[in-house]
This record gives structure tokens, C-alpha cells and sequence, in this order.
């Protein structure tokens, strides 16, 4: 009766954990297929035409050995070795995995962030931009924009950060704040002023001007309490 009704919470966190995977893995249709590392890494996604059969999808798969086998090695390479070589590794792991995984690599993001610790790389602020987009990821899933908005404008401060990245931390921020239904319109146009004060003459630097004067108009338009 109610799992009829739609009030078996058994059932109810099965649709939930399945309905965040969906949005984690970007999966756009079914069936679909992905092969994952236990980390629950991406590596690969099986292209298979209609009719699927198990015959295809072991081809599918055997045909992918060599990938695998490649990101095998890149991945225990992150962990072997010496802080140079795990530093390589890292870097390496995240150029062979797609853009719209890396949220997926927080893990991986945080070791770069703890054995570079003093930036020699110069590439730690790319690393802590991903630590910031994973957790946003993962409270945009939760419906909070706002801790979205919050993990975003914390990273701008990390002293890592080179100007661009910064502005691009403290603009998403506004952006994110503001799709939070935020009363303080404020607290937003703040957050894109510094976002064009970080890196004033970049190439979005206009465009973020420009949204700063639209946002300014819209709260000069709203009603006072």
C-alpha cells in the first residue's frame, strides 16, 4: 500500500540515489552505458546502437581494453611514486578524463591541492576551482543553490588563484546566488563587482559590467519595505 501511494521511503531513496546519479554522470538517455573505475571514476561510455544483446556488449567492452588498461596505469600512478610524479600523474588523469567529469575527481583534486601545497606547479588554483564545482555539484543535486553559490565564493579567496580564475570563481558565485531566489540582490551585485574587480581588463570583464549595472536596475526597481 505504499509503495502505491508513493510513501515507501525504501522505495522514495532508491529513486533519489538513481535520480542523482543521472545528473552526476550527465546521463542524457537509456539505456546507457559507463564504465567507471570503483572510485566511482569516469572512463569511458560504451557507444551501443539498438538491439542490445550481451554479444555486443562484450565486444563493446573488449574493444575498449586498451583504453582501460591505459587509465589503469594513469590512476595508480597518482598514487606511486614520488610528489613530482603523483603531481604528473593528477594532472595527467584529469586531461584523459572529460570536462564534464571532473566533478568526479574531487578526491583527486584535493591530493594535487595537499602535495603542492606551496604552488610550485602554479596549477593549484585550477585544482581547487574543481574542489569548488565538485561541492557545488553536489549541493545544486541537494536543491541549495545557495551552498553552491557559497563553495564558489570561498574558493575565490584560496591565494592560489590567478586573477582570471578568480573573477570566473566570484562571478559564478553571483550567478548561483542569484538563482536562489535571494532577497538581497546586494549581496549579488557584490559578488560580480568583485568578480570584475579580480581581472578588470579580461576578456569577460565588459559582460560582467554590463550585468552589474542590469542587477543594479533591477533592485532600484523593487519595492522598499
Amino acid at each position: 500500500e505504499q509503495a502505491q501511494t508513493g510513501e515507501n521511503p525504501e522505495l522514495k531513496q532508491i529513486v533519489e540515489e538513481n535520480l542523482n546519479d543521472l545528473t552526476l554522470y550527465n546521463v542524457e538517455g537509456s539505456p546507457s552505458f559507463y564504465c567507471l573505475s570503483k572510485e566511482g571514476f569516469f572512463i569511458s561510455k560504451l557507444e551501443l546502437e539498438n538491439d542490445i544483446t550481451l554479444e555486443k556488449l562484450e565486444m563493446a567492452l573488449a574493444s575498449k581494453s586498451e583504453e582501460f588498461a591505459v587509465y589503469e596505469n594513469v590512476l595508480k600512478s597518482t598514487s606511486e611514486g614520488k610528489k613530482e610524479e603523483k603531481l604528473d600523474a593528477i594532472q595527467r588523469l584529469f586531461e584523459i578524463t572529460p570536462v564534464e567529469y571532473h566533478h568526479l575527481l574531487s578526491s583527486k583534486a584535493q591530493e594535487f591541492v595537499t602535495l603542492d601545497k606551496n604552488n610550485e606547479t602554479g596549477n593549484v588554483g585550477t585544482y581547487v576551482m574543481n574542489l569548488a564545482n565538485s561541492k557545488a555539484v553536489e549541493a545544486f543535486i541537494n536543491q541549495d543553490p545557495k551552498t553552491a553559490s557559497d563553495e564558489f565564493a570561498k574558493a575565490a579567496e584560496h591565494k592560489y588563484l590567478l586573477p582570471e580564475q578568480k573573477q570566473q570563481c566570484y562571478y559564478t558565485a553571483g550567478y548561483l546566488l542569484a538563482q536562489s531566489d535571494t532577497d538581497d540582490i546586494s549581496v549579488v551585485i557584490q559578488l560580480l563587482q568583485k568578480a570584475f574587480d579580480a581581472a578588470p581588463e579580461s576578456l569577460y570583464a565588459p559582460q560582467i559590467q554590463q550585468m552589474i549595472t542590469i542587477m543594479q536596475n533591477t533592485g532600484a526597481e523593487q519595492p522598499s519595505d
